[in-house]
């Protein structure tokens, strides 16, 4: 599962679903849940929510891209909701999204 989401990196899409996951690795949905859940210790939300939160930070500390803003990093990591974004950087990080930027 892990070589799979670090290879293939499905969670950049933002309509990334369990069944969508389970379908691609050919395993049924609710054994990839228990999976997940059980193996790994959160949700399929939270997992992909790891992922792209690390892919955010990624892009907000490269050089190259100082000139795109947060919120275009922010749905270039896969996030498909504004809110939801903030709501996890928060629970992660002491600081906003521009402050981890400008200090990266």
């Amino acid at each position: 599962l892990n070589a799979y989401l670090e290879l293939e990196r499905p969670w950049l899409q933002p309509d990334l679903s369990l069944g969508d996951l389970a379908e691609a690795l050919g395993s049924p949905e609710n054994r990839l849940s228990v999976v997940i859940r059980e193996g790994l210790g959160t949700s399929f939300y939270g997992l992909v929510s790891r992922y792209r939160l690390a892919e955010f930070e990624r892009l907000a500390r490269d050089p190259a891209l100082r000139h795109r803003s947060v919120l275009e990093l922010v749905f270039e990591a896969g996030f498909n909701s504004k809110a939801a974004f903030y709501r996890i950087f928060r629970e992660s990080h002491d600081m906003t999204p521009t402050a981890f930027r400008a200090a990266s």
